[in-house]
């Protein structure tokens, strides 16, 4: 019976304890890469040029305000910035989280934004992008997007 007392107890233990999460893989890693690249060389640096270098033709876009595929992508953010940063105005993006999980990659980053309520402060806002990578180029997109209201 203490055999038994003492087994239960020990899967109790082991059930209680934190899972631990298995080592970043090598594709893991390079796929962290080449988002964080992208994010530079096209977000940062405002330079839809270099989209081709990392998007899938296909690529599969979740936010509802830009239309799927690589030329949905161009014409969305065209519209935002209509030609490369100089590299003086470029502001690197500074991730919270960057996050891989097999061909999944998370970036979240903290953004203050107005406090409507108190004039003059500001509140932390979160922001997730998740990219789905496949053959070193980018072919699927979530975010936390809404439409706005109109």
């Amino acid at each position: 019976m203490k055999s038994v007392i003492a087994a239960s107890a020990a899967v109790l233990l082991l059930a209680a304890a934190p899972l631990a999460h298995a080592a970043e893989t090598a594709q893991e890693k390079a796929n962290k890469a080449l988002v964080l690249k992208f994010w530079s060389d096209v977000f940062d640096h405002h330079d839809l040029s270099r989209v081709k270098d990392y998007m899938f033709e296909g690529y599969v876009q979740h936010n509802p305000n830009a239309a799927t595929g690589r030329r949905g992508f161009e014409e969305f953010f065209g519209k935002i910035w209509p030609k490369p940063l100089a590299a003086s105005e470029v502001k690197p993006t500074k991730f919270d989280v960057v996050m891989a999980d097999g061909d999944l990659v998370t970036l979240i980053q903290r953004i203050a934004k107005p406090d409507p309520d108190h004039a003059g402060q500001t509140y932390d806002s979160f922001w997730f992008d998740t990219l789905r990578v496949r053959d070193g180029k980018l072919v699927e997109h979530w975010d936390n997007a809404i439409k706005p209201v109109k």
